[in-house]
């Protein structure tokens, strides 16, 4: 097994760290900057490891491995890392393909959380069923766990793991919005899910549920997440939102700012199928202009895919629908067609920093391409 070569390696690093791991289908990666963020201010010696970002003691460097859980050896060089560089905590982003392939064989997590679960990499997992196995295994390796009471997971995970506690924004549990005196800053459902959560890991680890509310009250989203560009004359965003219960939420949240919303989107080649037709109805149910695009196409055409897309759109669709395979044309459209008022929403890259187009990884950077746009 490869990992067990690369933990003796680097002589099993993850022993000498406090891991916490996130896992889930939304929200991983916006949860770890939050459990991040409270433990630094916390004062306490803390890396992250996330699909956007990595710190292992150096502070903050882009992740450009296009991977959530990196291949094992560069996962046990990554805490090796951390462990020279006098760090006590890793936060950790887990994915349910690292879970499923073992690349975190030999760590074992002081506590580990799942944000929810919806439909996503049904290509690899071929069930929800499976995939809800898959990401479960964090938990086989964690000394406590904290679940979603909300969450369609927690009937499985509550039967299968005794040592948890639970968040919720509806139910009776160990930690509810309503219990907290001031609330969060946080005016999405989804945020405070994920605010929840990391709290929740936080009083697992000794800081007061109190402080950690603080603290996030200054917290700022990490890069491809909810960034706004531009507020004025018109709302230009760059989100992540690449699952249909991701793009749902935040659409729908950002929708209650009215104006006309242009959205600049695709759907990754090689890649569940199933949920092209879902992307292209949750879209048709909020924007007035979709510009489909490519979206790491990768051997598939990309006129294919938005075709599925559009499959989806409901019936009756008054809004404007453009296909512009480029990715940076349609980006430039949608600036070139936004009038005051207007929401433009590019969703999908985030902050990646990679496209794959046919066979090739090409660098690409969505922030600096729409604030081109912005200046022509």
């Amino acid at each position: 097994m490869r990992a067990v070569v690369a933990s003796l390696l680097y002589g099993f690093p993850a022993k000498k760290l406090k891991l916490i791991g996130v896992t889930g289908t939304d929200g991983k990666t916006t949860t770890s900057w939050m459990i991040y963020y409270i433990l630094k201010k916390c004062k306490k010696k803390v890396g992250l490891i996330t699909t956007t970002s990595i710190d292992v003691g150096r502070g903050i460097e882009n992740n450009f491995a296009h991977s959530t859980t990196p291949d094992v050896f560069l996962l046990q060089k990554l805490l090796n890392n951390a462990v020279n560089n006098g760090l006590e905590y890793m936060v950790l982003e887990v994915s349910s393909h690292g879970l499923e392939q073992h690349r975190l064989w030999g760590c074992v997590f002081e506590v580990g959380v799942i944000t929810n679960l919806t439909r996503e990499h049904l290509d690899y997992h071929k069930s929800m069923k499976r995939y809800l196995r898959a990401k479960s295994k964090l938990f086989d390796q964690s000394n406590w766990a904290i679940f979603n009471k909300d969450d369609k997971s927690f009937a499985y995970l509550s039967k299968r793991f005794k040592k948890f506690t639970s968040y919720s924004l509806q139910k009776k549990a160990d930690l509810n919005l309503k219990n907290l005196k001031n609330g969060l800053k946080f005016e999405e459902k989804y945020n405070q899910y994920n605010a929840l959560g990391a709290i929740s890991v936080c009083k697992r680890l000794g800081v007061p549920t109190g402080e950690s509310v603080k603290i996030l009250e200054s917290f700022s989203f990490p890069p491809g997440r909810q960034e706004i560009i531009q507020k004025k004359p018109f709302l230009v965003m760059v989100d992540f939102a690449h699952t249909p219960n991701g793009l749902k939420q935040l659409m729908a949240g950002i929708k209650k700012s009215g104006g006309r919303l242009i959205h600049v989107f695709g759907c990754p080649g090689q890649r569940d199928k199933g949920k092209r037709v879902l992307m292209g109805q949750i879209s048709s149910e909020y924007s007035e202009v979709m510009i489909l695009t490519a979206e790491d196409p990768r051997d598939e055409k990309v006129e294919s895919i938005n075709l599925e897309i559009r499959a989806g759109v409901k019936s009756g669709y008054k809004g404007r629908i453009l296909s512009i395979f480029d990715r940076t044309r349609a980006i430039q459209k949608a600036i070139n067609m936004a009038e005051k008022g207007d929401i433009v929403l590019f969703t999908g890259k985030g902050a990646e920093k990679t496209q794959e187009l046919g066979g090739r990884v090409i660098p690409w950077d969505e922030v600096e391409v729409v604030k081109k746009a912005l200046k022509k």
